[in-house]
């Protein structure tokens, strides 16, 4: 008799090990996939929600910008029609200069003046009651002011006398000294 040595025992061994191997590198692979799937959708949530807020961020500077924007044309259109600009006559401003130089102060001071076309508005502070009257009565006396108003009047820690006027001047925005 012959004897046959059965290899199919140890081939099916090492098929079923050759399987094995081939199972857990493709259940790595598929885990390794997998894994990295979750990691990209993570960090893709994670650009789309830093692009979400970076959107809002821009569009509220946007709008920021554009209230800006109209807040800047608001006030370029009130100063263009606050700072309407006119002529006055030398002769004028000599007087007013004149004017000026006769104003009663003693202690206090005159901090701004401001001439336009047809007034005049003066702030300053004076040292006392009696100081103020007299430049409040020199400025009702000129003859050449036709209305002026006390705008501003108030009392410092210090004991000065804060005051403003606003002056309107001549008619048709002429002074003279008649």
């Amino acid at each position: 008799m012959k004897n046959w040595i059965n290899l199919l025992p140890w081939r099916q061994q090492l098929i079923a090990q050759k399987n094995r191997k081939f199972i857990y590198k493709i259940s790595l692979f598929f885990t390794a996939l997998l894994i990295l799937g979750m990691g990209i959708s993570l960090f893709h949530g994670n650009l789309t929600r830093q692009l979400s807020e970076k959107q809002q961020q821009f569009y509220r500077q946007q709008d920021e910008f554009a209230k800006l924007t109209r807040q800047v044309s608001q006030l370029r259109r009130s100063y263009e029609q606050t700072e309407e600009q006119n002529l006055i006559s030398s002769d004028s401003v000599s007087l007013f200069l004149s004017w000026l130089a006769r104003l009663p102060l003693n202690e206090g001071e005159l901090t701004e003046f401001l001439l336009q076309q047809n007034s005049i508005h003066l702030h300053g502070y004076a040292e006392n009651q009696q100081e103020f009257d007299s430049i409040h009565q020199y400025i009702v006396q000129t003859e050449w002011i036709y209305e002026s108003k006390l705008t501003h009047f108030s009392t410092s820690a210090k004991g000065l006398l804060a005051f403003s006027f606003a002056i309107e001047w001549g008619r048709n925005g002429k002074a003279s000294m008649d």
